[in-house]
């Protein structure tokens, strides 16, 4: 048993202050919740502009989406990899 699972046994509820596409798309927040009793996930738009703008994780997405909607607002195609 990990120091997650110490602290869920107090009843306390851990939270990850992290998200990251890799991440979600490895298994690896699944394999935290199953295994090491993480309670939840939040985020915040320096967390976001990161993982978004630094990296080739949201590129293909990117631009299979400005090929379809080549005049999208920057906030439309925030939005649209945000929220995916």
């Amino acid at each position: 048993m990990g120091k997650l699972n110490d602290l869920a046994a107090l009843g306390q509820g851990v939270w990850l202050d992290f998200v990251e596409r890799k991440f979600l798309a490895e298994g690896s927040l699944q394999k935290m919740v199953d295994e090491d009793a993480l309670t939840g996930v939040t985020s915040n738009p320096s967390i976001f502009e990161k993982a978004m703008g630094h990296g080739d994780a949201y590129d293909a997405e990117l631009a299979a989406y400005d090929k379809t909607n080549p005049e999208a607002p920057t906030i439309d195609r925030y939005e649209h990899l945000a929220i995916l």
